[in-house]
């Protein structure tokens, strides 16, 4: 009954959100938007009839078949014919966003983060308004959002800053983008404040971040539907506290309520949705052990699969010790996350106990 409603709770407050998004721009009205949607639509359909569209097609299944064979078996033979099929698939005289995309996928996997960025810069710059992955927004958004959490798992704030950076001012006249900007400054207040220790700089960007929330919490009519961005308000205070005096209290996990408890689980998933079309680089960035938004973010997102995604589920079994392990990743960073994944483990162990049954 818990994992009915949890399930539901987060349909409904990402629906919520994306609508809140879509009606917060006064130069649009939704008819156009679904409009454009059907117009793009319609576009794909007829790019798929084209004959070039079906040899594409069968590389991309092709990338994604040595993707799936690489990803259960980590051997050197699936990683040479992997890293063989998305350097030819690179050899046509003029790469899709998509094959782009599924080769910087590629990359990233087979540890050449650089790699990676440099084709999905090539994407963006092919391809600025292009939809490949997760939510209907151009390739000048969603990209250098992926960019900015590939550079993270590197440890590179001079490029994560710089993507997150362009992910906000490419969001200007485009309707459905401020969970974009939410998450761009979430992470540049993360790199601000831990990576560059500059202060100054933290306070200016967790301000911007305020102004987005209001101007988002400005669409809402009824007041039960203040809670989808209380987890990220709880954030904002922790720290603003921490800059302050140089700590802040964290909060209980008896404090939280049920519906806060999921927050960040379904923000979490909408990141992993935003920054990664799949679930082996998820994985990959969930592994890093350097504190950072992005990877914490992404632990959440492994643990949101693992309970409700069959197929993953049946890849680590009954016993989820990465999944928990995740978790316990997490709360040893005693911070204001803590309580959250206290919360969900609380969730994965009631799970665990219901299947033994």
């Amino acid at each position: 009954m818990k994992m009915r409603y949890l399930i539901s709770f987060i349909i409904v407050h990402f629906l919520f959100i994306t609508a809140s998004c879509s009606q917060n721009n006064p130069d649009t009205q939704p008819k156009s938007s679904l409009q454009r949607e059907q117009e793009e639509i319609e576009a794909r359909w007829k790019r798929s009839q084209r004959p070039e569209a079906k040899a594409e097609r069968e590389m991309l299944d092709n990338l994604k078949e040595a993707m799936d064979e690489y990803y259960k078996s980590k051997d050197e033979t699936s990683r040479k014919k992997y890293e063989s099929l998305y350097k030819q698939a690179l050899k046509q005289p003029k790469p899709s966003a998509a094959i782009y995309s599924a080769c910087a996928t590629a990359a990233n996997l087979l540890d050449q983060p650089k790699q990676a960025i440099k084709l999905l810069k090539k994407a963006i710059a092919e391809y600025p308004d292009e939809r490949v992955w997760g939510p209907v927004i151009p390739l000048k958004v969603s990209g250098y959002y992926r960019i900015g959490s590939i550079a993270s798992r590197m440890n590179d704030p001079e490029e994560a800053t710089e993507a997150y950076e362009t992910v906000i001012r490419n969001c200007k006249k485009i309707e459905s983008t401020q969970l974009y900007q939410i998450f761009s400054l979430m992470h540049l207040v993360d790199i601000a404040s831990n990576q560059l220790k500059d202060k100054k700089l933290a306070v200016k960007r967790l301000k911007t971040l305020q102004e987005i929330i209001r101007s988002v919490d400005k669409t809402k009519q009824q007041s039960d539907t203040q809670d989808d961005l209380t987890f990220i308000r709880d954030w904002i205070s922790y720290e603003q506290e921490l800059l302050d005096k140089g700590k802040a209290k964290i909060p209980q996990k008896s404090d939280l309520s049920k519906e806060v408890e999921a927050l960040p689980y379904m923000l979490a998933i909408l990141h992993a949705n935003l920054s990664q079309p799949g679930t082996p680089e998820l994985e990959l960035n969930a592994k890093s052990d350097r504190y950072s938004i992005d990877s914490i973010l992404n632990k959440f997102a492994m643990a949101f699969l693992y309970m409700h995604d069959i197929s993953y589920k049946r890849q680590l079994g009954d016993n989820p010790p990465k999944v928990e392990k995740y978790l316990q990743d997490i709360i040893k960073t005693d911070s204001f996350f803590k309580p959250y994944a206290e919360a969900v483990l609380d969730l994965l162990q009631e799970q665990k106990a219901e299947y033994q049954k």
